[in-house]
């Protein structure tokens, strides 16, 4: 085992789909009480991979998963360590991951809290090649793009505009929801831009809505 692992075992459920499943990394006594940072790592060459790298000095814990073939993960993850726990103590982390991404990570059974990496998405709304968009009883999905190891869905119905994470999915979940008044005589411009704290809309250029992360 790395240095500070006492034991660490992933579990897939079906061997058809080693994008789903479970890993399970026990620190040895002290190990978040190092300056230098703790790696427990699982590697099936070429088929799959997936580390959780334990950083006392910045507090983080990025959680990788992918194949172990030489390219880049597929779904990344960082968690922050709580601020008031007993470093000399050992713990036990639980990485849950399904369909190739980093859903989840466990400290003793309880979540802990991700760190979003910051983002910026645009893209042009045109009503000529999009008719009948923002009207009631038309529907349109305009973008897909991953916040954070989570897809999320820009989509319009009828003159509501919404973002979900994880959509089509039971883990689905409404970030917000906007009404749009869409001149048809132009070109509309929506970004959506993120952070650790907030999703923001901008319509046109004008700031539409803010919801917490």
């Amino acid at each position: 085992m790395p240095a500070g692992v006492e034991c660490a075992e992933v579990h897939i459920p079906d061997d058809s789909d080693l994008g789903t499943g479970t890993f399970v990394t026990v620190l040895e006594p002290s190990a978040l009480a190092k300056p230098e940072p703790t790696i427990s790592i699982i590697i099936n060459k070429p088929v799959f991979q997936i580390s959780v790298n334990f950083n006392p000095a910045t507090r983080e814990i990025p959680v990788l998963l992918g194949r172990a073939d030489g390219t880049d993960p597929l779904s990344r993850r960082i968690y922050q360590l709580p601020v008031n726990i007993e470093l000399s103590e050992s713990y036990t982390f639980e990485a849950i991951f399904e369909d190739w991404r980093i859903r989840e990570l466990d400290m003793d059974d309880v979540p802990m809290k991700h760190k979003t990496i910051p983002g910026t998405v645009t893209f042009w709304v045109d009503l000529d090649k999009n008719p009948g968009a923002f009207t009631e009883g038309i529907n349109y999905k305009w973008g897909v793009f991953e916040v954070n190891a989570q897809d999320c869905t820009i989509y319009s119905e009828g003159r509501t505009l919404l973002a979900t994470l994880d959509y089509g999915t039971p883990n689905a979940f409404t970030v917000f929801t906007a009404e749009i008044d869409a001149d048809p005589n132009r070109r509309h411009m929506i970004a959506v831009t993120w952070t650790n704290e907030a999703m923001n809309l901008y319509f046109d250029g004008q700031l539409t809505q803010t919801a917490q992360m």
